[in-house]
Protein backbone atom coordinates (compact mmCIF):
# COMPACT_ATOMS: atom_id res chain seq x y z
CA UNK A 1 0.00 0.00 0.00
CA UNK A 2 1.03 3.60 -0.43
CA UNK A 3 2.29 4.22 3.10
CA UNK A 4 3.43 6.93 5.43
CA UNK A 5 6.76 6.24 7.17
CA UNK A 6 5.40 7.29 10.54
CA UNK A 7 3.94 5.47 13.47
CA UNK A 8 1.05 7.88 14.05
CA UNK A 9 -0.19 7.25 10.51
CA UNK A 10 -0.16 3.52 11.21
CA UNK A 11 -2.15 4.11 14.38
CA UNK A 12 -4.63 6.23 12.46
CA UNK A 13 -4.88 3.51 9.86
CA UNK A 14 -5.63 0.88 12.49
CA UNK A 15 -8.24 3.13 14.04
CA UNK A 16 -9.83 3.79 10.68
CA UNK A 17 -9.98 0.10 9.82
CA UNK A 18 -11.39 -0.71 13.25
CA UNK A 19 -14.27 1.75 13.13
CA UNK A 20 -14.93 2.52 9.49
CA UNK A 21 -15.21 -0.92 7.93
CA UNK A 22 -18.97 -1.40 8.16
CA UNK A 23 -18.68 -4.66 6.27
CA UNK A 24 -15.73 -7.00 6.04
CA UNK A 25 -17.12 -9.71 3.78
CA UNK A 26 -15.15 -12.93 3.78
CA UNK A 27 -14.66 -15.04 0.67
CA UNK A 28 -15.12 -18.67 1.69
CA UNK A 29 -14.30 -21.85 -0.22
CA UNK A 30 -17.79 -22.14 -1.72
CA UNK A 31 -17.57 -18.57 -3.03
CA UNK A 32 -20.33 -17.35 -0.71
CA UNK A 33 -20.09 -13.93 0.89
CA UNK A 34 -21.40 -12.84 4.24
CA UNK A 35 -21.75 -9.38 5.74
CA UNK A 36 -21.35 -8.38 9.37
CA UNK A 37 -21.63 -4.59 9.60
CA UNK A 38 -20.31 -2.61 12.53
CA UNK A 39 -22.42 0.20 13.98
CA UNK A 40 -19.90 2.68 15.33
CA UNK A 41 -21.04 6.32 15.41
CA UNK A 42 -18.24 7.29 13.05
CA UNK A 43 -19.37 4.68 10.54
CA UNK A 44 -22.99 5.84 10.81
CA UNK A 45 -22.02 9.38 9.93
CA UNK A 46 -19.70 8.30 7.15
CA UNK A 47 -22.40 6.09 5.66
CA UNK A 48 -24.93 8.92 5.93
CA UNK A 49 -22.65 11.14 3.88
CA UNK A 50 -22.01 8.41 1.35
CA UNK A 51 -25.70 7.67 0.84
CA UNK A 52 -26.48 11.34 0.17
CA UNK A 53 -23.43 11.79 -2.07
CA UNK A 54 -23.94 13.44 -5.44
CA UNK A 55 -20.43 12.65 -6.60
CA UNK A 56 -20.38 11.01 -10.05
CA UNK A 57 -17.03 9.37 -9.30
CA UNK A 58 -17.62 8.30 -5.70
CA UNK A 59 -16.73 4.58 -5.57
CA UNK A 60 -17.91 4.08 -2.00
CA UNK A 61 -21.25 3.07 -0.55
CA UNK A 62 -22.45 1.48 2.67
CA UNK A 63 -24.29 -1.80 2.80
CA UNK A 64 -27.57 -2.07 4.64
CA UNK A 65 -27.49 -4.34 7.65
CA UNK A 66 -27.82 -7.91 6.46
CA UNK A 67 -27.73 -6.89 2.80
CA UNK A 68 -27.62 -9.79 0.36
CA UNK A 69 -25.65 -8.74 -2.69
CA UNK A 70 -27.02 -11.71 -4.68
CA UNK A 71 -30.64 -10.84 -3.94
CA UNK A 72 -31.66 -9.85 -7.47
CA UNK A 73 -30.35 -13.09 -8.95
CA UNK A 74 -32.30 -15.05 -6.35
CA UNK A 75 -35.48 -13.07 -6.97
CA UNK A 76 -35.09 -13.66 -10.71
CA UNK A 77 -34.97 -17.41 -10.14
CA UNK A 78 -38.05 -17.22 -7.92
CA UNK A 79 -40.03 -15.11 -10.38
CA UNK A 80 -39.31 -17.55 -13.20
CA UNK A 81 -39.75 -20.60 -10.98
CA UNK A 82 -36.30 -21.85 -11.85
CA UNK A 83 -35.30 -24.64 -9.50
CA UNK A 84 -32.17 -25.83 -11.26
CA UNK A 85 -29.78 -23.17 -12.56
CA UNK A 86 -27.92 -25.82 -14.58
CA UNK A 87 -30.91 -25.89 -16.91
CA UNK A 88 -30.20 -22.30 -17.92
CA UNK A 89 -28.10 -21.62 -20.99
CA UNK A 90 -25.58 -19.01 -19.93
CA UNK A 91 -23.87 -16.86 -22.51
CA UNK A 92 -20.55 -15.42 -21.27
CA UNK A 93 -20.48 -11.86 -19.92
CA UNK A 94 -17.67 -9.31 -19.74
CA UNK A 95 -18.09 -6.24 -17.53
CA UNK A 96 -16.51 -2.87 -18.37
CA UNK A 97 -16.48 -0.33 -15.52
CA UNK A 98 -16.91 3.44 -15.64
CA UNK A 99 -14.54 6.19 -14.64
CA UNK A 100 -12.95 5.47 -11.25
CA UNK A 101 -14.52 2.00 -11.37
CA UNK A 102 -11.36 -0.01 -12.08
CA UNK A 103 -9.06 -0.96 -9.23
CA UNK A 104 -5.47 0.12 -9.90
CA UNK A 105 -2.29 -1.24 -8.34
CA UNK A 106 1.12 0.40 -8.17
CA UNK A 107 4.78 -0.33 -7.48
CA UNK A 108 7.04 2.43 -6.18
CA UNK A 109 10.70 2.99 -7.01
CA UNK A 110 10.88 6.74 -6.52
CA UNK A 111 13.76 9.04 -5.70
CA UNK A 112 11.60 11.53 -3.85
CA UNK A 113 8.05 12.16 -2.71
CA UNK A 114 5.78 15.13 -2.05
CA UNK A 115 6.06 14.79 1.74
CA UNK A 116 8.62 13.44 4.21
CA UNK A 117 6.26 10.70 5.35
CA UNK A 118 5.67 9.24 1.86
CA UNK A 119 7.21 5.91 1.00
CA UNK A 120 9.48 6.03 -2.02
CA UNK A 121 9.85 2.27 -2.52
CA UNK A 122 7.12 -0.30 -2.16
CA UNK A 123 6.13 -3.51 -3.93
CA UNK A 124 2.78 -3.95 -5.68
CA UNK A 125 -0.19 -2.64 -3.67
CA UNK A 126 -3.76 -1.49 -4.30
CA UNK A 127 -3.66 2.22 -5.08
CA UNK A 128 -7.21 2.91 -6.25
CA UNK A 129 -9.46 2.71 -4.39
CA UNK A 130 -7.79 2.07 -1.03
CA UNK A 131 -9.54 3.50 2.01
CA UNK A 132 -6.33 3.79 4.02
CA UNK A 133 -4.86 6.05 1.31
CA UNK A 134 -7.15 8.77 2.65
CA UNK A 135 -4.65 9.17 5.47
CA UNK A 136 -1.76 10.11 3.16
CA UNK A 137 -3.41 12.01 0.33
CA UNK A 138 -0.38 14.02 -0.88
CA UNK A 139 1.47 10.71 -1.36
CA UNK A 140 -1.61 9.03 -2.85
CA UNK A 141 -2.36 11.71 -5.41
CA UNK A 142 1.29 12.07 -6.41
CA UNK A 143 1.27 8.37 -7.27
CA UNK A 144 -2.05 8.69 -9.12
CA UNK A 145 -1.22 11.80 -11.15
CA UNK A 146 -0.56 11.22 -14.87
CA UNK A 147 2.07 13.31 -16.65
CA UNK A 148 1.02 14.56 -20.08
CA UNK A 149 3.60 14.99 -22.85
CA UNK A 150 2.25 17.62 -25.24
CA UNK A 151 4.93 16.95 -27.86
CA UNK A 152 3.81 13.41 -28.69
CA UNK A 153 0.37 13.35 -27.00
CA UNK A 154 1.27 10.62 -24.52
CA UNK A 155 0.79 10.05 -20.80
CA UNK A 156 3.27 8.73 -18.28
CA UNK A 157 3.06 7.98 -14.58
CA UNK A 158 4.86 9.98 -11.94
CA UNK A 159 8.57 9.14 -12.15
CA UNK A 160 9.25 5.90 -10.31
CA UNK A 161 5.60 4.72 -10.30
CA UNK A 162 4.50 1.62 -12.22
CA UNK A 163 0.72 1.30 -12.45
CA UNK A 164 -1.51 -1.53 -13.67
CA UNK A 165 -5.15 -2.57 -13.43
CA UNK A 166 -6.02 -5.34 -11.00
CA UNK A 167 -7.34 -8.78 -11.96
CA UNK A 168 -7.96 -8.25 -15.66
CA UNK A 169 -10.20 -11.14 -16.73
CA UNK A 170 -11.43 -11.71 -13.17
CA UNK A 171 -13.87 -9.67 -11.13
CA UNK A 172 -11.94 -8.58 -8.03
CA UNK A 173 -10.85 -5.38 -9.75
CA UNK A 174 -14.43 -4.26 -10.40
CA UNK A 175 -16.80 -5.89 -7.91
CA UNK A 176 -15.29 -4.10 -4.90
CA UNK A 177 -12.61 -1.46 -5.26
CA UNK A 178 -10.93 -2.26 -1.95
CA UNK A 179 -10.05 -5.49 -0.20
CA UNK A 180 -8.54 -5.85 3.27
CA UNK A 181 -6.41 -8.98 3.67
CA UNK A 182 -8.34 -10.65 0.87
CA UNK A 183 -11.74 -9.67 2.23
CA UNK A 184 -13.89 -7.34 0.09
CA UNK A 185 -14.82 -4.06 1.76
CA UNK A 186 -18.50 -3.59 1.00
CA UNK A 187 -18.39 0.18 1.35
CA UNK A 188 -16.39 0.09 -1.92
CA UNK A 189 -18.81 -2.20 -3.74
CA UNK A 190 -19.25 -1.34 -7.40
CA UNK A 191 -20.31 -4.20 -9.67
CA UNK A 192 -20.82 -6.47 -6.64
CA UNK A 193 -24.61 -6.75 -6.91
CA UNK A 194 -24.50 -7.60 -10.62
CA UNK A 195 -21.60 -10.03 -10.15
CA UNK A 196 -23.18 -11.89 -7.25
CA UNK A 197 -26.64 -11.89 -8.83
CA UNK A 198 -25.17 -13.47 -11.95
CA UNK A 199 -23.37 -15.98 -9.73
CA UNK A 200 -26.73 -16.83 -8.16
CA UNK A 201 -28.11 -17.88 -11.55
CA UNK A 202 -25.09 -20.03 -12.31
CA UNK A 203 -22.24 -17.83 -13.55
CA UNK A 204 -18.64 -18.48 -12.52
CA UNK A 205 -16.22 -15.53 -12.17
CA UNK A 206 -13.15 -15.91 -14.34
CA UNK A 207 -14.88 -18.44 -16.60
CA UNK A 208 -18.11 -17.10 -18.11
CA UNK A 209 -18.23 -13.92 -16.02
CA UNK A 210 -15.22 -11.69 -16.48
CA UNK A 211 -14.07 -8.13 -15.88
CA UNK A 212 -12.13 -5.81 -18.17
CA UNK A 213 -10.82 -2.98 -15.97
CA UNK A 214 -8.74 -0.22 -17.57
CA UNK A 215 -6.72 2.84 -16.61
CA UNK A 216 -9.62 5.31 -16.52
CA UNK A 217 -7.27 8.28 -16.28
CA UNK A 218 -6.49 7.90 -19.99
CA UNK A 219 -8.59 8.54 -23.11
CA UNK A 220 -9.21 5.64 -25.51
CA UNK A 221 -6.94 7.18 -28.14
CA UNK A 222 -3.84 6.19 -26.12
CA UNK A 223 -4.98 2.83 -24.71
CA UNK A 224 -4.06 0.58 -27.62
CA UNK A 225 -2.56 -2.13 -25.39
CA UNK A 226 -5.80 -2.31 -23.43
CA UNK A 227 -7.83 -2.83 -26.59
CA UNK A 228 -5.48 -5.59 -27.73
CA UNK A 229 -6.00 -7.29 -24.35
CA UNK A 230 -9.78 -6.74 -24.51
CA UNK A 231 -9.98 -8.32 -27.96
CA UNK A 232 -7.98 -11.33 -26.75
CA UNK A 233 -10.19 -11.61 -23.65
CA UNK A 234 -13.36 -11.65 -25.75
CA UNK A 235 -11.95 -14.26 -28.12
CA UNK A 236 -10.67 -16.44 -25.27
CA UNK A 237 -13.96 -16.19 -23.39
CA UNK A 238 -15.86 -17.13 -26.55
CA UNK A 239 -13.64 -20.16 -27.19
CA UNK A 240 -13.54 -21.51 -23.63
CA UNK A 241 -17.33 -21.29 -23.37
CA UNK A 242 -18.14 -23.51 -26.32
CA UNK A 243 -18.01 -20.76 -28.96
CA UNK A 244 -20.82 -18.83 -27.32
CA UNK A 245 -20.95 -15.17 -28.24
CA UNK A 246 -20.08 -12.70 -25.49
CA UNK A 247 -22.34 -10.05 -23.94
CA UNK A 248 -20.60 -6.79 -23.05
CA UNK A 249 -22.08 -4.96 -20.05
CA UNK A 250 -20.68 -1.50 -19.38
CA UNK A 251 -21.26 1.38 -17.01
CA UNK A 252 -20.79 5.09 -17.72
CA UNK A 253 -17.39 5.72 -19.40
CA UNK A 254 -17.15 1.99 -20.10
CA UNK A 255 -19.78 2.47 -22.80
CA UNK A 256 -17.59 5.04 -24.53
CA UNK A 257 -14.57 2.75 -24.27
CA UNK A 258 -16.30 -0.27 -25.79
CA UNK A 259 -17.94 1.72 -28.59
CA UNK A 260 -14.60 3.29 -29.52
CA UNK A 261 -13.09 -0.22 -29.49
CA UNK A 262 -15.91 -1.65 -31.62
CA UNK A 263 -15.48 1.13 -34.19
CA UNK A 264 -11.98 -0.19 -34.93
CA UNK A 265 -13.04 -3.79 -35.65
CA UNK A 266 -14.33 -5.43 -38.85
CA UNK A 267 -18.00 -6.32 -38.88
CA UNK A 268 -17.17 -10.00 -39.40
CA UNK A 269 -15.34 -10.09 -36.06
CA UNK A 270 -18.23 -8.42 -34.22
CA UNK A 271 -20.76 -10.75 -35.84
CA UNK A 272 -18.76 -13.77 -34.67
CA UNK A 273 -17.91 -12.78 -31.11
CA UNK A 274 -20.41 -10.24 -29.75
CA UNK A 275 -23.88 -11.36 -28.65
CA UNK A 276 -24.98 -7.93 -27.41
CA UNK A 277 -23.81 -4.68 -25.91
CA UNK A 278 -25.56 -3.42 -22.76
CA UNK A 279 -24.35 0.10 -21.92
CA UNK A 280 -25.69 1.45 -18.62
CA UNK A 281 -25.78 5.21 -17.89
CA UNK A 282 -23.36 6.09 -20.69
CA UNK A 283 -22.58 9.80 -21.17
CA UNK A 284 -22.77 9.75 -24.96
CA UNK A 285 -22.58 13.56 -25.14
CA UNK A 286 -20.61 14.23 -21.95
CA UNK A 287 -21.59 15.66 -18.60
CA UNK A 288 -21.31 19.04 -16.90
CA UNK A 289 -20.24 17.32 -13.69
CA UNK A 290 -17.03 16.26 -15.40
CA UNK A 291 -16.37 19.93 -16.10
CA UNK A 292 -17.07 20.82 -12.47
CA UNK A 293 -14.48 18.24 -11.35
CA UNK A 294 -11.89 20.03 -13.47
CA UNK A 295 -12.83 23.53 -12.35
CA UNK A 296 -13.25 23.23 -8.58
CA UNK A 297 -12.44 19.63 -7.78
CA UNK A 298 -14.20 16.61 -6.36
CA UNK A 299 -13.98 15.45 -2.74
CA UNK A 300 -16.28 12.41 -3.10
CA UNK A 301 -18.42 13.78 -0.24
CA UNK A 302 -16.33 11.75 2.20
CA UNK A 303 -16.68 13.48 5.56
CA UNK A 304 -16.76 12.30 9.15
CA UNK A 305 -17.84 14.59 11.98
CA UNK A 306 -17.54 17.54 9.61
CA UNK A 307 -13.92 16.68 8.75
CA UNK A 308 -13.21 16.39 5.03
CA UNK A 309 -11.36 13.11 4.56
CA UNK A 310 -10.80 13.56 0.84
CA UNK A 311 -9.28 16.76 -0.47
CA UNK A 312 -11.07 17.97 -3.58
CA UNK A 313 -8.04 20.04 -4.58
CA UNK A 314 -5.78 16.98 -4.40
CA UNK A 315 -8.18 15.06 -6.64
CA UNK A 316 -8.48 18.07 -8.95
CA UNK A 317 -4.75 17.95 -9.66
CA UNK A 318 -5.16 14.39 -10.91
CA UNK A 319 -8.34 15.19 -12.87
CA UNK A 320 -6.76 18.13 -14.68
CA UNK A 321 -4.13 15.85 -16.20
CA UNK A 322 -6.46 12.92 -16.94
CA UNK A 323 -7.56 12.81 -20.55
CA UNK A 324 -10.16 10.17 -19.71
CA UNK A 325 -12.03 12.63 -17.52
CA UNK A 326 -11.36 15.70 -19.67
CA UNK A 327 -12.95 14.08 -22.72
CA UNK A 328 -16.18 13.66 -20.70
CA UNK A 329 -17.01 17.38 -20.59
CA UNK A 330 -20.10 18.38 -22.63
CA UNK A 331 -19.96 17.62 -26.34
CA UNK A 332 -20.28 20.53 -28.76
CA UNK A 333 -22.26 18.41 -31.24
CA UNK A 334 -25.03 17.95 -28.68
CA UNK A 335 -25.01 21.26 -26.85
CA UNK A 336 -23.89 23.70 -29.51
CA UNK A 337 -21.97 26.89 -28.79
CA UNK A 338 -24.67 28.90 -27.04
CA UNK A 339 -25.27 26.84 -23.89
CA UNK A 340 -23.56 28.43 -20.89
CA UNK A 341 -21.95 25.94 -18.48
CA UNK A 342 -19.80 28.19 -16.26
CA UNK A 343 -20.78 31.69 -15.25
CA UNK A 344 -18.56 34.23 -13.51
CA UNK A 345 -18.86 37.94 -12.84
CA UNK A 346 -16.66 38.71 -15.84
CA UNK A 347 -17.69 36.07 -18.42
CA UNK A 348 -20.10 33.32 -19.31
CA UNK A 349 -18.30 30.23 -20.66
CA UNK A 350 -19.83 28.02 -23.36
CA UNK A 351 -18.21 24.96 -24.95
CA UNK A 352 -16.45 27.24 -27.39
CA UNK A 353 -14.79 28.95 -24.43
CA UNK A 354 -13.55 25.83 -22.61
CA UNK A 355 -9.92 26.34 -23.60
CA UNK A 356 -10.05 29.93 -22.41
CA UNK A 357 -11.69 28.79 -19.18
CA UNK A 358 -8.97 26.24 -18.48
CA UNK A 359 -6.23 28.81 -19.05
CA UNK A 360 -8.12 31.23 -16.82
CA UNK A 361 -8.17 28.56 -14.11
CA UNK A 362 -4.39 28.37 -14.35
CA UNK A 363 -4.19 24.90 -15.85
CA UNK A 364 -2.73 25.26 -19.33
CA UNK A 365 -1.98 21.54 -19.45
CA UNK A 366 -5.72 20.79 -19.22
CA UNK A 367 -6.29 23.08 -22.18
CA UNK A 368 -3.57 21.24 -24.12
CA UNK A 369 -5.15 17.87 -23.36
CA UNK A 370 -8.64 19.13 -24.21
CA UNK A 371 -7.44 20.15 -27.67
CA UNK A 372 -6.56 16.47 -28.28
CA UNK A 373 -9.62 14.81 -26.72
CA UNK A 374 -12.59 17.11 -27.36
CA UNK A 375 -13.51 15.35 -30.61
CA UNK A 376 -13.33 11.75 -29.32
CA UNK A 377 -16.97 11.50 -28.22
CA UNK A 378 -18.45 13.43 -31.20
CA UNK A 379 -16.66 11.12 -33.63
CA UNK A 380 -17.70 7.82 -32.02
CA UNK A 381 -20.04 5.89 -34.30
CA UNK A 382 -22.66 3.29 -33.35
CA UNK A 383 -20.98 -0.10 -32.84
CA UNK A 384 -23.39 -2.02 -35.12
CA UNK A 385 -23.98 -4.81 -32.62
CA UNK A 386 -27.25 -5.63 -30.90
CA UNK A 387 -27.54 -2.92 -28.27
CA UNK A 388 -29.62 -2.56 -25.10
CA UNK A 389 -29.21 0.98 -23.80
CA UNK A 390 -30.22 1.35 -20.11
CA UNK A 391 -30.28 4.58 -18.11
CA UNK A 392 -32.07 6.54 -15.43
CA UNK A 393 -34.13 9.70 -15.87
CA UNK A 394 -36.09 12.28 -13.83
CA UNK A 395 -33.24 13.04 -11.40
CA UNK A 396 -32.22 16.71 -11.20
CA UNK A 397 -28.88 16.84 -13.01
CA UNK A 398 -26.54 19.82 -12.80
CA UNK A 399 -25.89 21.79 -15.97
CA UNK A 400 -24.75 25.37 -15.20
CA UNK A 401 -22.50 26.68 -12.41
CA UNK A 402 -21.72 30.11 -11.01
CA UNK A 403 -18.17 30.63 -9.74
CA UNK A 404 -18.62 34.28 -8.77
CA UNK A 405 -15.40 36.23 -8.96
CA UNK A 406 -13.38 33.33 -10.42
CA UNK A 407 -13.62 31.35 -7.17
CA UNK A 408 -12.17 28.19 -8.66
CA UNK A 409 -11.25 26.68 -5.27
CA UNK A 410 -14.78 26.96 -3.87
CA UNK A 411 -17.89 24.90 -4.55
CA UNK A 412 -20.02 26.68 -7.15
CA UNK A 413 -23.62 27.77 -7.01
CA UNK A 414 -25.71 25.46 -9.19
CA UNK A 415 -27.67 27.78 -11.48
CA UNK A 416 -29.61 25.25 -13.53
CA UNK A 417 -30.41 21.55 -13.68
CA UNK A 418 -32.16 19.29 -16.17
CA UNK A 419 -33.60 15.79 -16.07
CA UNK A 420 -31.10 12.96 -16.06
CA UNK A 421 -29.58 10.41 -13.70
CA UNK A 422 -28.02 12.93 -11.30
CA UNK A 423 -24.73 12.91 -13.21
CA UNK A 424 -25.51 12.66 -16.94
CA UNK A 425 -28.22 14.84 -18.54
CA UNK A 426 -31.03 12.99 -20.28
CA UNK A 427 -30.07 14.52 -23.63
CA UNK A 428 -26.70 12.79 -23.36
CA UNK A 429 -28.14 9.50 -22.11
CA UNK A 430 -30.68 9.33 -24.95
CA UNK A 431 -28.14 9.79 -27.72
CA UNK A 432 -28.01 6.01 -28.25
CA UNK A 433 -31.64 6.11 -29.38
CA UNK A 434 -30.46 7.63 -32.65
CA UNK A 435 -28.39 4.52 -33.38
CA UNK A 436 -31.43 2.68 -34.73
CA UNK A 437 -31.17 4.86 -37.85
CA UNK A 438 -27.39 4.54 -38.13
CA UNK A 439 -26.76 0.80 -37.71
CA UNK A 440 -28.34 -2.36 -39.05
CA UNK A 441 -28.13 -4.28 -35.75
CA UNK A 442 -31.15 -3.93 -33.42
CA UNK A 443 -31.19 -1.15 -30.81
CA UNK A 444 -33.37 -1.25 -27.74
CA UNK A 445 -33.46 1.32 -24.94
CA UNK A 446 -35.03 1.29 -21.51
CA UNK A 447 -35.53 4.36 -19.33
CA UNK A 448 -35.83 3.85 -15.56
CA UNK A 449 -37.44 6.69 -13.66
CA UNK A 450 -35.52 8.03 -10.66
CA UNK A 451 -32.58 5.65 -11.08
CA UNK A 452 -29.37 7.40 -10.16
CA UNK A 453 -26.08 7.14 -12.05
CA UNK A 454 -24.30 4.83 -9.59
CA UNK A 455 -27.15 3.06 -7.80
CA UNK A 456 -28.70 1.92 -11.09
CA UNK A 457 -26.17 -0.93 -10.96
CA UNK A 458 -27.98 -2.23 -7.89
CA UNK A 459 -31.54 -1.81 -9.16
CA UNK A 460 -33.57 -5.00 -9.29
CA UNK A 461 -35.35 -4.19 -12.55
CA UNK A 462 -32.06 -3.34 -14.25
CA UNK A 463 -30.31 -6.48 -12.98
CA UNK A 464 -33.26 -8.63 -14.06
CA UNK A 465 -33.09 -7.05 -17.52
CA UNK A 466 -29.41 -8.00 -17.75
CA UNK A 467 -30.00 -11.57 -16.56
CA UNK A 468 -32.88 -12.03 -18.99
CA UNK A 469 -30.69 -10.80 -21.86
CA UNK A 470 -27.64 -12.94 -21.14
CA UNK A 471 -29.41 -16.19 -20.25
CA UNK A 472 -31.60 -18.35 -22.43
CA UNK A 473 -34.50 -20.74 -21.83
CA UNK A 474 -35.49 -19.04 -18.56
CA UNK A 475 -39.13 -18.74 -19.58
CA UNK A 476 -39.27 -22.37 -20.74
CA UNK A 477 -38.12 -23.88 -17.43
Amino acid sequence: MQRANISFALLLLLALIAVSHPVNAKLSNNNKRSQKPLTAKMVDELCSNLKSSESPFMPMRCAEEGEDFARHGKSYLNQHNIKNTKALELDPVILLPGIAGSALQAKLQKNTGPAWYCFENYDWFRLWFAVEELLVQPCWMDNMRPIYNIVNNTYENTDGVALEVMDFGGVSGIDYLDYIYGYPLSMTSYYAVIVQSLEAVGYTPGVNLRGAPYDWRLPPTVTGKYFVALKQLIEETYTTNGNRKVHIVSHSMGGIMFTYFANSLPQEWKDQYIASFIPIAAPWAGSAKALRALVSGENFDIEVWGFELASKLQFRNVARASGGLIMMVPDVMMWGTDQVFVQTQSKNYTIGDFNELMVKMGTDITSDIYKNVWDIIPNIKPPNVTTHCLYGIDYPTQLTYNYGDDNWNEDPEVLSSVSGDGTVPVQSLRECQTWSKAQTAPVDFQEFSLREHKSILEDEEVVHYIINTVTRNATQI
